[in-house]
C-alpha cells in the first residue's frame, strides 16, 4: 500500500515540477530556506498526533511533502534518530490525514482537486450571489491578490496562503459545460509580518466550454482561454474590487522589506512562515521552541545550504532519488 501511495507520489510530484518554468524562485530557492529547519520540522510533526481538524488544508499539506517534509524524514534517518520503518509508517499515517482533507486524490494524480463534496458544492452556491462581470476585472483581481500572497508566503510556500480547488460540475445550476473554481486567498500571514488585519477572499468562477487540469503544485491549466469562457462570477468579498489599489501598494511595500532582509532573515522568515501554518496542531509555545532550534541551525551552518543551492536541479530522475523516502541517500 505505501509503495503504491510513494509512487504516485513521485509520479505526481515530478510531472508538475516539469511544468515550472522558472529556474529560480523568489526570494530564494525552496532548499537554500528549508534545508536548515526541514529536519527540525519533521522531528516536531512525527511526535505529534495529526489530528485533521488542526491539520492546515490539503494543498499546505501537499507543499511541505514536496519540499521539505520527506527531506526532513530522510535527514532524521541518515542521522540515525529515526529508523527507514518508522519513517514510512508515519508517511502512511501522514497520507492518511491527507485523505480526510480532501474528497479527491491526495497527490492530484487526476489533475483535480475537488476538495468540496457535491452536497457541498450545492450548499455553496446556494448562499452566494453570482453576476456577470468584466473577465478581465476578475483576472487582474486574481493576479493582485496572487501576488500580495506570493510576496507574504515567499513563491515556495505560496500553498500557505492561496489555493485553488475543483473544477466542479455545476450544470445543475449553470447548465451544460460549465465548472466551477474555487480560488481562496485565506491568509496573508498578518501576525508573521506584523501586518493590519486583511479580510480573506474567496472567489468563484463559472467557466462555460471549457476544461482545466490542476497539478501537484496547484497549478491551473486550462484548454480555452480563461476571459473568453467565463460566464459568471461571485466573491466572498465584494470590496476586494476596491481595494485594488491598496493590495497593490502592501505587495510592493512588502517586497521591498524582504528585498532589505539579509539570507539569514529570509530563511528565519521561511520557517516562521512554513511554521505558523501548523500552530494550531503544534501550539504556539512549541513554534516559538522550534524557531528558536532553527536560529540555532542558522547559527551553526552559516551560509553552508544557502550556497549550495542557488541553483537546483529539476530532473524527473534525480527528483525521484531525492524525494523518494524508502531510499535514505540523496544520490
Amino acid at each position: 500500500m505505501i509503495d503504491d501511495q510513494i509512487e504516485r507520489f513521485l509520479e505526481s510530484l515530478t510531472k508538475a515540477t516539469a511544468s515550472i518554468q522558472t529556474p529560480k524562485f523568489w526570494p530564494a530557492n525552496p532548499p537554500q530556506m528549508d534545508s536548515y529547519w526541514c529536519d527540525i520540522f519533521a522531528k516536531n510533526l512525527i511526535n505529534t498526533k495529526l489530528i485533521p481538524a488542526k491539520l492546515p488544508n490539503i494543498d499546505v499539506l501537499r507543499n511541505c511533502l514536496g519540499n521539505y517534509l520527506i527531506i526532513g524524514l530522510k535527514v532524521l534517518c541518515s542521522e540515525k534518530m529515526l529508523t527507514k520503518e518508522q519513517s514510512l509508517l508515519f508517511l502512511s499515517r501522514f497520507f492518511d490525514a491527507m485523505k480526510k482533507k480532501t474528497n479527491d486524490d491526495i497527490f492530484c494524480s487526476n489533475l483535480t482537486n475537488r476538495i468540496w463534496s457535491k452536497e457541498e458544492v450545492r450548499k455553496a452556491l446556494r448562499k452566494i450571489r453570482f453576476e456577470e462581470i468584466d473577465a478581465k476585472e476578475v483576472g487582474y483581481l486574481h493576479s493582485i491578490l496572487f501576488a500580495y500572497c506570493s510576496s507574504v508566503c515567499f513563491d515556495p510556500y505560496i500553498a500557505h496562503g492561496y489555493y485553488l480547488h475543483g473544477p466542479y460540475d455545476v450544470r445543475e445550476f449553470f447548465g451544460e459545460s460549465c465548472l466551477l473554481v474555487v480560488r481562496e486567498f485565506y491568509d496573508f500571514k498578518e501576525e508573521v509580518w506584523s501586518q493590519k488585519r486583511m479580510k480573506r477572499v474567496i472567489t468563484f468562477s463559472v467557466y462555460k466550454n471549457n476544461s482545466f487540469k490542476i497539478d501537484f503544485w496547484n497549478h491551473l491549466t486550462a484548454t480555452q482561454p480563461l476571459p473568453s469562457t467565463l460566464i459568471s462570477f461571485s466573491t466572498s468579498n465584494w470590496d476586494a474590487f476596491q481595494r485594488i489599489e491598496e493590495y497593490e501598494q502592501l505587495t510592493k511595500e512588502q517586497v521591498e522589506i524582504v528585498k532589505r532582509m539579509r539570507q539569514e532573515e529570509i530563511i528565519m522568515k521561511s520557517a516562521e512562515i512554513n511554521f505558523s501554518s501548523f500552530s494550531k496542531l503544534f501550539g504556539k509555545k512549541k513554534v516559538a521552541e522550534m524557531l528558536r532550534m532553527v536560529e540555532g541551525s542558522v547559527s551553526k551552518n552559516k551560509l553552508k545550504y544557502w550556497e549550495r543551492f542557488k541553483t537546483v536541479d529539476q530532473d524527473a530522475k534525480k527528483l525521484r532519488i531525492i524525494f523518494d523516502p524508502r531510499k535514505i541517500s540523496f544520490k
